[in-house]
């Protein structure tokens, strides 16, 4: 396929129907009749309680607040490979 920048019109135009059909699928699959059961809201994937033998335990995920534009920031994480050598 041709790089983004030389990317003919039929060839953009296919690429964006194949994107809104995986994604009407996957969206079709989340909230199936069958899966509304399972779903989770995402307050409730952030904030998670593990029960030990030493008491309760709350996961939170690390997370930064910017005060001027109030948007969260998530660290990227070692995987990310971000990290000074």
């Amino acid at each position: 396929m041709a790089a983004h920048g030389t990317m003919s019109g039929s060839d953009r135009e296919r690429l964006r129907q194949e994107w809104m059909q995986h994604s009407a699928q996957a969206l079709e699959r989340m909230f199936a009749q069958e899966q509304q059961a399972g779903l989770i809201p995402f307050t409730q994937r952030e904030d998670r309680e593990l029960v030990s033998r030493a008491g309760t335990v709350r996961l939170e995920r690390e997370r930064y607040r910017c005060t001027t534009c109030r948007v969260v920031f998530f660290p990227l994480g070692p995987e990310a490979g971000t990290e000074h050598r």
